[in-house]
């Protein structure tokens, strides 16, 4: 996502080789209003060197067209560069950022669910901005099946893919300690 105008050193750059692509706005738009939990892949081919070339659009659009080109909407069309760096072969390091785009929406969806746990947890310590009185066995029993679907989720991936660790066991004294605070806020009603 663009942080502002974008700031850069015209005396300090790099050159790299880019294919260039005509897109249509229409299609920039489109592909603006899906969001970034969804990627948009471009893949050029070029038919004399049977290679084949990637880049995220919906990134592209955040990070280089709205920072660069604020009024790119009022065009027609727009040339995407697309860096010959990104080039897809026939080996496993050159697939790694496409499997991690394959897996972008999970991890946009695990931590939207963390984050919404996280806020939970704070809510029954007291720490968040409106705190809502819960019971104990209440805030035992949602910590408990936080815990539990993480350890579900990490089992599930374990299996899955033994050499990946996307997810990583807080312990049980994370456990502890959040039932520790959800005790004294029973206490102290």
């Amino acid at each position: 996502m663009a942080k502002g105008a974008l700031s850069e050193d015209k005396d300090d750059f790099v050159e790299i080789p880019v294919a260039k692509f005509q897109l249509d706005m229409s299609d920039i738009l489109t592909i603006q209003s899906i969001g970034v939990a969804i990627p948009v892949l471009l893949i050029l081919v070029d038919t004399n060197t049977e290679k084949a070339f990637f880049i995220c659009l919906n990134d592209y659009i955040d990070k280089v067209l709205i920072p660069e080109y604020p009024s790119y909407a009022s065009k027609g069309s727009k040339i995407i560069y697309i860096p010959t760096a990104n080039e897809i072969a026939d080996e496993e390091d050159a697939l790694v950022p496409l499997r991690a785009y394959g897996k972008r929406s999970k991890m946009y969806g695990a931590f939207a669910l963390f984050g919404y746990q996280m806020k939970e947890i704070w809510r029954i310590q007291g720490r968040a901005a409106a705190p809502h009185r819960v019971s104990l066995d209440q805030a035992v029993s949602m910590i408990k099946t936080f815990y539990l679907l993480g350890c579900s989720h990490a089992l599930l991936n374990l299996k899955r893919r033994p050499d990946i660790h996307f997810w990583q066991n807080r312990g049980e004294n994370f456990l502890s300690n959040t039932m520790r605070h959800a005790k004294h806020h029973e206490q102290t009603k």
